[in-house]
């Protein structure tokens, strides 16, 4: 998930195993047609899918959000989003993957983090602070301000 300005951001991913979408390079690569995952969409999500292309990284799916909603080019490939199973695909879906997470942080001696704590932690969005780290991980072994450093960087334009 990439941030840029104006409230929007891009998401991009491959998943190995069912993503059917072969986008520039990896059509040549395995010998697919090309699937035009940028098929109309916007100018600002193409210098974010180049850096991933330079990174030599594979591009299955992009979806674009614009501030109001999200989209994505217009094909019927199988293109794995859905079986990548993340977590900000809802509210809950978010809630049960750092409840999973979060259990075998050394902090919390295998006990769940407070349900506030975690509530807290998704409403902070990318501006996740360490406190709000510690809240659902606890304050020994695993180490917060990490966490929050990494968390930021989804703010990053």
């Amino acid at each position: 998930m990439h941030h840029l300005a104006a409230g929007r951001a891009v998401l991009i991913g491959h998943d190995h195993e069912y993503s059917e979408t072969y986008y520039s390079p990896a059509a040549e690569e395995f010998g697919e047609d090309e699937t035009d995952v940028l098929a109309e969409s916007p100018d600002w999500w193409r210098p974010v899918v180049e850096r991933i292309l330079a990174a030599k990284d594979y591009v299955g799916f992009v979806y674009g959000f614009d501030g109001s909603a999200w989209k994505r080019a217009d094909y019927s490939t199988e293109d794995g989003f859905h079986s990548v199973g993340l977590p900000a695909l809802s509210f809950e879906k978010s809630r049960e993957s750092i409840i999973s997470f979060a259990q075998d942080a050394p902090g919390l001696g295998g006990s769940a983090p407070s349900p506030a704590a975690v509530e807290a932690l998704i409403a902070a969005d990318g501006d996740v602070t360490e406190a709000h780290v510690s809240a659902v991980i606890g304050t020994s072994g695993w180490d917060p301000a990490a966490g929050a450093a990494a968390a930021r960087k989804f703010l990053a334009v």
